[in-house]
């Protein structure tokens, strides 16, 4: 069964991607942003004006120079002049990330260069972005991994496969896809040569990072480090990965109810589980809810910003809920169904106004109302006025 490794609509990111830098994850060449205008998409400069007219049946944003836009159904890529530099002939296309993109070409997968290039063949029926030079790729339900050259790497004989991160990549051994969904198999870790680092004997496992990774045994999760030893034994009921020194985890009450938490690299408790739901650090701060109602500590659990918000979201960074605050950025917040900033006093900079908001991205941010989308800058002011 053919399984689609990446979902390429804006907005949705993958666990795999977290091991990316923000940087990385941010990094956008010149300062265009996409727009729909009539039906049509075009770009925009961060002052607002029209630089690229609405033309396209859909685009995306521009990273490395380019940007993937659709004409005729097919995807091709532009650069910030307007000009073709990829004719549109794709069926889906990622963003380029150091100098090659993901693209699908008659159902089959494969990586393109600046040029158009095909660098790695698309005759893969899946396949991941690269990360640490090495791109997971699947033909007939077997997973290896190409270079960027194209060539293989590590030969295709994996049930499935992550991404490489701090040297490291998850494979599963014995698992099966049903109905799209991956059951059975055990867990563990080769490293770039293909060589089982530890034996796969996990139940689930998430990618290193910070020096250990989460997995799951007997329904309990835990921490491994890079050589295989039980760092912090499984007796997590839910785990996730570690974040500036600090990882979050949640074990349930008497009641059955999750309460989260927060644990060091030795798996001391170091802000006990009492939260409803706790999101992981950025930049010393955490987004955290208690009582139906989100807020902000800091790394010694004080409450930096109170518990007052609706919904809390997290931004420039790749994972939903994880905050990341400077004295110049926003939080995106949720108040009496509207969305707004803040800034790390905890003070609105943008008011609650809209349906729905995302992060800054650079000079602005997109913003929905009712069916429209627009683009505010950090003053609040629409460059773009919400439209179709």
């Amino acid at each position: 069964m053919r399984r689609t490794a990446l979902l390429l609509a804006a907005g949705t990111v993958i666990l795999a991607l977290f091991c990316t830098t923000a940087a990385q994850s941010r990094q956008s060449s010149g300062t265009l942003f996409p727009v729909s205008q009539n039906g049509r998409w075009g770009y925009i400069s961060s002052a607002g004006k029209l630089v690229i007219k609405t033309q396209f049946e859909s685009a995306h944003e521009f990273h490395e120079g380019l940007a993937a836009v659709q004409v005729g159904g097919k995807w091709g890529y532009i650069d910030i002049a307007g000009r073709t530099v990829i004719q549109p002939r794709f069926n889906s296309a990622s963003r380029f990330i150091a100098g090659l993109a993901l693209v699908d070409l008659g159902r089959k997968w494969g990586f393109v260069n600046n040029g158009g290039a095909e660098v790695v063949k698309t005759h893969y029926d899946s396949a991941r972005l690269f990360h640490e030079r090495l791109a997971a790729v699947e033909i007939n339900g077997r997973w290896g991994y190409v270079d960027k050259a194209g060539k293989v790497a590590i030969d295709l004989q994996f049930d499935a496969a992550g991404p490489f991160c701090e040297g490291l990549a998850r494979i599963n051994v014995g698992g099966e896809y049903r109905g799209g969904k991956l059951h059975g198999g055990k867990w563990g870790f080769i490293n770039r040569k293909g060589k089982t680092v530890i034996k796969a004997q996990f139940d689930c496992a998430r990618s290193f990072r910070e020096g250990l990774a989460c997995v799951k045994v007997d329904d309990k999760w835990g921490y491994v480090n890079a050589r295989g030893q039980m760092a912090i034994k499984p007796r997590f009921d839910i785990g996730t990965d570690f974040s500036e020194s600090f990882a979050v985890v949640a074990v349930a009450d008497e009641t059955g109810r999750m309460r989260w938490g927060y644990i060091d690299a030795k798996g001391k408790a170091v802000i006990p589980p009492r939260f409803d739901w706790a999101c992981a650090f950025c930049r010393d701060l955490a987004a955290v809810r208690v009582d139906g109602k989100w807020g902000y500590i800091n790394k010694k659990g004080k409450f930096v910003v109170r518990p007052q918000f609706d919904c809390a979201r997290g931004y420039f960074g790749d994972i939903l809920l994880v905050v990341k605050l400077t004295k110049h950025d926003l939080a995106l917040v949720k108040l009496g169904g509207k969305w707004g900033y803040i800034d790390r006093e905890g003070k609105f900079k943008i008011r609650p106004q809209f349906d729905m908001a995302w992060e800054f991205r650079g000079a602005l941010a997109p913003v929905k109302v009712a069916d429209k989308h627009g683009y505010i800058n950090k003053s609040g002011k629409y460059v773009w006025k919400p439209s179709k």
